[in-house]
Order: structure tokens, then C-alpha cells, then sequence
């Protein structure tokens, strides 16, 4: 009787589901076809079907504050209510809820991710192309995950003088696009991973069309070569100890050379010409004042990409820097680890944290294309909670569309243009003066009895 119960609120509440604010950029049928590739489907009916456990991983981003319980609420609350079903018959409670995450797995987000998330813009997008190739910036970043033995044993910590890391750590690689800024391509791995060696794996996203940005941090010969051999141009800060010697001057300042990889395989290619621009800051408010600073770039000809220009574009790498904040201290909180307690929940959380990042910045270019405005001049915080207070509006009929209604009440929150302001990176927070908490600590003794029967008058 039971399951005939279930299998009738399957019937009638799930497909009632609308969610316009993720499916417009992210079609249900996709996610339907990722489930039935990766073989995610339930083999009995549910509660909480697959589908609605994706939906239910993305959409916890946009309610980083609240439970999985209350946000699987918000989501089905209505259809079960349209079909005169109370909302408590359809929910699961939490424990329900984490079993359903890791029966689903990290796979069908991972895939998920790699079919829908792409570059958005056209050329007609301010900020978005420049000497003819699409601005994308390549780095990397650490992110705390739940202290639990299983994810310090995947993961590991950081270690420096005071000891190990408080939790451990995952390595997190981006490839954005400046423009949008979205990010398209993405790999996690272990803390210990080499961001050089794995960044690599991220060069399959780049085309011809493409100029690729990166701190000198991550620049290698190797890295470079890659680059260029999937078609793409590059343009990076590299470090003084690389031996750049001039073959020509050009007219505009910069210079020809060439760089050599020693350790190449045999038949691969080990020469690159690069032109290289030295430049300094003539400004004493400015971090770097004084000191020289070198690009490098596989774009040779001065007549089509200026020296000038070459720098003040690589400025735009700073939208990679933007966007992890948007991700960690407005979507994700960043004073708090991921949740999960097991490494492939971990990594199903941040793929959904990926996708509905996606989702929000769609929603920011296409309202900033419907007003003729550059996507930085949105707020991300205001699109954010426009698209999450947003959720039951698809129950209620607009004679406008529901599109053109959220595009025009996102685009309503416009920021000024970005100050000529800098923010020094410094740590206000000390070192905390009690004594560290480890593992053995996480569960203490605990009281055996109630407190008033502690108490002895003395």
C-alpha cells in the first residue's frame, strides 16, 4: 500500500515541478539523458527520485545558509499543494535526503557540468574578445572540506610551521571565461596535486578562437607548448629566473624570443617564439611600484596586439580572482568546509556549486544584454537572491514571460563602474589563543547526569 502511496505522488507531483530559473540554461531532458548515461536512475519508485536529488544538489547553493530539508521543501512544497497532496507526504527528512546524495554519486554532476557549462558570450559582448580571440583565465584554488577521516585520507592537509591544516584541503582548477564570467572547465584533486602538472588536463577546453591568461605561478614551457598546440594563444606573467634573451626589437617596446623545454619527449616540439613586454608601475600607491614586470605572449605581431594593450589586458585575468569570490564568500560561505563527510560527496558538491554558479551568471548576461550593459555592471549578490526568491513565481501567470520578467528585475540591480582602488592582502584575524582541536577531540565525554543533580551546597 505503501509504495502504490508513493508511486501516486511521483506521478502527479513531479512532473508539475517548475523550475524556469535552472531549466532555461540547464533543460531537464539533459539531465535525464546524463542520468540514464552514468545509470543513476532509480530502480523502484522514490521519494526522492534522481532527478529531483540533481535538482536538489544544485539549487542548496543558492540557500547556502539553509538545511537540504528546507530547501527540498521549497522545490516540491507547491506542485504537492497544486495537486492537493500536503507538502510533509512528499519531503524526506535529512538523513533520507544524504543516503539519496550518495546513491546518486558525483559522476552524474561531473557530467552534468561538462554538457552544459560552456562560453556564453559572442563578440558583441563588452569585455569578452579582444585582438580578435576570447579572454579566458586559467587558475587555481584551496578549499577547506569536513573534517572526517575519509576525506583527510583523499584529500589531505596543508602543513607549515604551526602543524597540519585545522581540515583538509581539496585543489581546485578553473578555466573562466572573462567575459561572462563563467566558469567552463573545472578538475578537483587531493591538495598535494601539482597545479602545473594537472592544469593541463584543462587545456582540452581551449579552440583557436581562444587566449588563455595565467599567473606566473603557473606558467611552464610545457604548459605553453600545450597551449598552443590546441590552437590557442596565450598571454602570461612569468618569473625572473626564466632566461628570455631578445632576437629583435619591435617598434612598440616589446621583443622576440624563444624559449626552450630541455626535458621535451622525443618528436615533440621543444622550441616556442614568444614576444616578450617588460613593463613597470609608475605609481607608488600601487603594489609592484618600481619593479619590472614580464608578459609573455604567442601573439608576435605588434600591429595587431600592441604592447600597451597586451597589458592593460592581462589585467582582465583579475575576473578568475572575482569569480572564486563570488563562489566561496557569497554562494558558499567560506568560513564553513563543505559538508560532506566522504570524498564523492564532496565532489558532488562542488560540481552542483559550479553549475548553479553557471546558472546565476546566465541569468546576469542575458539581463545585461537585454538593457545593453557590461555583465560587471550587475550585482552577483542581488542576481543571486532575485533567481532564490524567485522559486514559486513559476506557479503565478505573467502576461510578460517569465524570462523577460527575471532578466529585467535582475538587470534593475546595477553597480557603479569599478573604482580606481586597490586592497592590500593582509590578515586582520591573529592566531586564536586556545589550544588546537584535533580529531580525538571532535567527540568529548559527555555529562551523565542532568546538571541539578550535580549540584552540592556547600
Amino acid at each position: 500500500m505503501t509504495s502504490i502511496r508513493f508511486k501516486s505522488l511521483f506521478d502527479q507531483c513531479h512532473p508539475l515541478l517548475l523550475l524556469p530559473q535552472l531549466f532555461t540554461f540547464v533543460p531537464r531532458s539533459v539531465m535525464e539523458k546524463v542520468l540514464d548515461e552514468c545509470g543513476a536512475r532509480e530502480q523502484r519508485y522514490r521519494k526522492l527520485p534522481a532527478l529531483l536529488v540533481m535538482i536538489l544538489c544544485i539549487v542548496r547553493h543558492w540557500f547556502s545558509h539553509e538545511s537540504l530539508d528546507y530547501v527540498q521543501q521549497k522545490l516540491v512544497g507547491l506542485p504537492a499543494l497544486s495537486v492537493g497532496v500536503l507538502p510533509r507526504l512528499w519531503s524526506a527528512d535529512k538523513s533520507s535526503i544524504s543516503e539519496a546524495r550518495y546513491r546518486l554519486g558525483a559522476k552524474p554532476l561531473e557530467c552534468l557540468f561538462k554538457q552544459v557549462c560552456h562560453p556564453q558570450t559572442t563578440p558583441a559582448t563588452p569585455g569578452s574578445f579582444r585582438f580578435g580571440k576570447r579572454l579566458v583565465a586559467l587558475d587555481g584554488t584551496v578549499e577547506t572540506v569536513a573534517d572526517s577521516l575519509s576525506n583527510a585520507a583523499y584529500f589531505g592537509r596543508s602543513t607549515n610551521s604551526y602543524g597540519d591544516s585545522a581540515y583538509p584541503q581539496l585543489r581546485c582548477l578553473y578555466l573562466v571565461e572573462c567575459g561572462s564570467p563563467i566558469i567552463f572547465d573545472a578538475g578537483i584533486w587531493p591538495y598535494c596535486a601539482s597545479e602545473k602538472v594537472y592544469l593541463r588536463r584543462l587545456l582540452r577546453s581551449l579552440s583557436d578562437e581562444t587566449l588563455v591568461m595565467m599567473d606566473m605561478g603557473l606558467s611552464s614551457v610545457e604548459t605553453l607548448l600545450g597551449v598552443r598546440a590546441h590552437g590557442a594563444d596565450f598571454l602570461a606573467r612569468v618569473e625572473k629566473r626564466w632566461r628570455l634573451d631578445p632576437l629583435s626589437h619591435l617598434a612598440d617596446g616589446s621583443f622576440l624570443a624563444e624559449m626552450v623545454w630541455e626535458d621535451a619527449p622525443a618528436g615533440q616540439p621543444n622550441h616556442l617564439p614568444v614576444r616578450v613586454v617588460v613593463y613597470t608601475l609608475d605609481d607608488p600607491q600601487r603594489p609592484g611600484h618600481g619593479e619590472r614586470h614580464r608578459l609573455i605572449t604567442s601573439l608576435l605581431d605588434p600591429q595587431l596586439a600592441p604592447a600597451l594593450d597586451l597589458v592593460c589586458t592581462y589585467h582582465e585575468r583579475w575576473e578568475i580572482e572575482v569569480t572564486i569570490d563570488e563562489l566561496d564568500t557569497h554562494q558558499r560561505l567560506s568560513q564553513q568546509p563543505f559538508r560532506s563527510q566522504r570524498p564523492v560527496g564532496v565532489i558532488q558538491e562542488v560540481y552542483a556549486l559550479l553549475i548553479a554558479h553557471f546558472v546565476i551568471r546566465c541569468w546576469m548576461l542575458h539581463a545585461a544584454q537585454s538593457v545593453a550593459l557590461d555583465p560587471d555592471r550587475l550585482s552577483f549578490i542581488q542576481a543571486l537572491r532575485v533567481v532564490r526568491d524567485s522559486l514559486p513565481l513559476p506557479y503565478f501567470h505573467f502576461p510578460l514571460g517569465f524570462h523577460p520578467v527575471l532578466c529585467d528585475t535582475v538587470a534593475f540591480w546595477q553597480i557603479p563602474p569599478r573604482d580606481n582602488r586597490i586592497n592590500p592582502r593582509l590578515v586582520k584575524r591573529r592566531l586564536s589563543k586556545f589550544p588546537r582541536k584535533h580529531f580525538a577531540d571532535r567527540h568529548p565525554p559527555q555529562p551523565s547526569l542532568p546538571f541539578p543533580l550535580t549540584v552540592r551546597l556547600c
